[in-house]
């Protein structure tokens, strides 16, 4: 039953020369662009079987040495994909959607195939059903392709497969593309960086050569500047592979230059909107068929795989135009000053778009239009502001969580083509990036950690005010050039005997000769929990607003409870809810019988040293009908209970039944068995043995697109607003009793 070493394949990759980053004072600009010469004798389409430059093969065996050495025997070759539903090839038309075979990989493999003369060509070893393996079916030695992409999926499922299937097949190349659903749920870039930074490692380790690729650009924001949403994400995916060392391919840039050309005598705004008409294209399919937002169609699909083997093999050219920038707070905007220079030997008629920051800051003026002349610079103003902005005079600063920088981007149009560029620069006076992010154990006192940066050439002093719920610290900070210093604040929660989980608002102010900088965020609490406790459930409908909530269970039939019993054999769950309006409704995916319930649980059963850390964890999911008897469990997805899961688990083995008790309330219980968390240690009645926990309990109605789950048909024990897989975002079980345990509690920053 072991098996399953799953690799999370990071396509890694310095960015050779692809958005080539120098740092001037604080600011990281990009100034190259896709190669779109092919090598010697080659097209895109055909390249030249087995001739290589001497300066190819020292790209190949730098970024990909192992597959370079097999390659040029001829030996077999194995690459694995890990992705969301663009590696997937997911389309919205049925017929064409998931067939591997259109997609950017088997592009990009069918090139590799062709040029080291593998004559049987790239065959997908796990195509769909009824979808082509291969292009045709012809005789000879193949590259094989296994695509583990996931639709829907953020890096941190990346880890999933780290342990169970991703190495199973022995691979010599690891290709992972994650950033759009990550930036559509607005999750934390140190997420981001943290997946994508263990799988190239892990992949280090086990001498995988593995690429590392940020997403092609989706329509995230109305028109017409809508490109930007997925760019801070692809920023870091850049610096992640250029701290590894291995190669960066960066889909957004080439996607964009997918805009064009447009005239010189256009005005800036239907300049950009001709570049943006032209950008929708990529999701164009079947005449009569819906548009897309997020999947490329197979045309596009293909440029993406060519553009990454050109790449691969060939260096990049410079692109039209390098471009920094400098960021300061000036009242409630922030003022960018942008210099774009001139890298060609004419002059040009230069159209400039300005993306959104993410869902931070909005350019006031987006669309610009300049003549540069050769080898010159420009220096344009820009002010951002945030959607949204209170009118205190101070400025609101969203960055996210464990980062602190300005990430901007810029759609660049001329008369021969379009460029995206980033610039990834510090917020003068001060920016901040949060150190404590997600703590545990805390008990009477709480020590929060951040750090100040300072991305000028000058020193920095100035003030700091910090407020959590109604106390406040205050302290001075001296930054310098170009410096960061970390600082703490303590502060006692004053935790009521009977509470369960509290919400705090937290409020750090800086002020630098006049200037006040305001960063607000959340900070949740919850109450560890112990063996035979039974413990409330929040409604969702009013999870967001209730600032607290308590430990007691009223006698309330509206409420819902759970607790969790544990002996040598099983873990048990009981959770009680109203018994009223059940409403059976048939399983979308067909795998189970109608149900009326939905119990979902994230188990973190992970080594105590490792458990509550930043990793893995799925949901396992048990259903129920309207009348008492036996429920069913959906099949357990593989590292349910915390990545280093490699074992498949039989669904059998967890016994399901839903009951009535006397005053008619249902009592849904279901059991995990130990044997299936062989990776805890199974501390009972020992105050270090801890499990991770997340639970919700949901109630269907029926809906035009399947089961609809409402919030006021939904009861949570936590949702601290992180990845729903990261196992940091779970409240900690203690495997004792109640009786007589001093309370601790879990903290997360939002």
């Amino acid at each position: 039953m072991r098996g399953f070493l799953l690799l999370m394949a990071v396509a890694g990759g310095l960015l050779m020369g692809v958005l080539g980053r120098t740092q001037e004072a604080s600011v990281l600009p990009s100034d190259t662009v896709p190669a779109s010469s092919a090598g010697p004798g080659e097209s895109e389409d055909n390249p030249n079987p087995g001739v290589l430059t001497a300066q190819q093969r020292e790209r190949l065996k730098g970024f990909i040495p192992r597959t370079f050495r097999k390659l040029e025997r001829r030996d077999r070759v194995h690459i694995v994909a890990l992705g969301d539903s663009v590696t997937r090839v997911y389309t919205p038309v049925p017929d064409t959607s998931e067939d591997f075979i259109e997609g950017y990989v088997a592009k990009f493999g069918t090139m590799l195939a062709k040029r080291f003369f593998y004559t049987g060509g790239v065959r997908m070893v796990n195509a769909p059903k009824g979808k082509r393996q291969k292009w045709d079916e012809h005789l000879g030695k193949e590259i094989q392709v296994e695509n583990l992409a996931v639709g829907g999926r953020t890096a941190v499922d990346a880890l999933q497969y780290l342990t169970t299937t991703a190495f199973l097949n022995d691979p010599d190349l690891v290709l992972v593309n994650y950033g759009i659903n990550d930036s559509k749920q607005n999750l934390s870039l140190d997420t981001y960086r943290r997946s994508l930074s263990q799988v190239v490692e892990e992949c280090r380790r086990r001498g995988v050569d593995v690429i590392v690729m940020a997403p092609n650009l989706i329509r995230g924001f109305p028109e017409p500047v809508e490109w930007g949403l997925t760019r801070p994400y692809a920023t870091v995916a850049e610096e992640v592979a250029a701290e590894n060392s291995v190669f960066f391919m960066d889909f957004g840039k080439y996607t964009a230059s997918l805009g064009g050309a447009v005239p010189a005598n256009y005005e800036s705004e239907a300049a950009i909107t001709q570049v943006s008409d032209r950008l929708h294209t990529m999701f164009h399919f079947e005449a009569g068929k819906p548009d897309d937002d997020l999947h490329p169609n197979h045309e596009t699909q293909k440029f993406m795989g060519s553009a990454l083997y050109e790449n691969l093999v060939n260096e990049t050219k410079a692109t039209a135009y390098k471009v920094t920038a400098k960021a300061h707070a000036r009242g409630e905007e922030v003022v960018v000053t942008l210099t774009v220079r001139s890298q060609v030997e004419e002059d040009r008629q230069v159209h400039l778009c300005a993306l959104p920051v993410g869902h931070w800051l909005t350019a006031t003026s987006t669309n610009h239009s300049f003549l540069l002349a050769a080898g010159k610079k420009q220096e344009i103003e820009l002010i951002y502001r945030t959607p949204g902005q209170p009118g205190s005079g101070a400025l609101e600063v969203s960055t996210d969580l464990g980062d602190g920088l300005a990430r901007l981007s810029y759609l660049i149009a001329d008369d021969r083509q379009t460029e995206l560029h980033d610039c990834v620069t510090r917020l003068n006076p001060v920016g901040v990036e949060w150190i404590s992010k997600a703590m545990t154990d805390v008990t009477d006192t709480i020590q929060i950690q951040w750090a100040f940066l300072n991305g000028s050439k000058e020193a920095v002093a100035g003030q700091y005010v910090f407020f959590f719920g109604d106390q406040k610290a205050e302290g001075t900070f001296e930054l310098p050039p170009v410096g960061s210093v970390q600082y703490f604040v303590s502060f006692s929660p004053g935790f009521a005997k009977d509470l369960l989980r509290k919400k705090f608002p937290v409020r750090l102010e800086a002020t630098v000769n006049g200037q006040k900088l305001v960063y607000r965020r959340e900070m949740e609490f919850t109450r560890d929990i112990v063996l035979g406790q039974k413990v409330p459930l929040q409604s969702q409908s009013d999870y967001a607003e209730t600032r607290s909530g308590l430990l007691r269970v009223a006698p309330d039939d509206q409420e819902a409870s759970l607790r969790i019993d544990a002996d040598e054999t099983w873990l048990y769950f009981t959770t009680t809810m109203p018994g009223r309006n059940l409403q059976l409704i048939e399983d979308p995916t067909g795998g189970n019988p109608p149900f009326a319930l939905l119990a979902e649980v994230r188990l973190d059963a992970r080594p105590t040293e490792e458990c509550r850390t930043f990793g893995y964890v799925d949901f396992l999911r048990f259903q129920a009908g309207v009348t008492d008897g036996p429920g069913t469990v959906d099949r357990p997805p593989l590292a349910v209970f915390g990545n280093g899961y490699d074992q498949t688990l039989d669904r059998a083995g967890f016994p399901v039944a839903l009951k009535t008790n006397a005053d008619g309330t249902k009592r849904f219980e279901f059991r995990i068995p130990w044997v299936y968390l062989y990776r805890n240690e199974r501390k009972l009645e020992q105050r270090d043995g801890i499990l991770g926990l997340s639970f919700s309990l949901r109630l269907p109605t029926p809906g035009e697109a399947g089961p609809q789950f409402p919030p006021e048909r939904t009861w949570l024990l936590n949702d601290p607003g992180m990845s729903p897989r990261d196992a940091r975002g779970l409240v900690t079980l203690r495997l004792v009793t109640a009786t007589g345990l001093a309370p601790s509690w879990s903290a997360r920053l939002y």
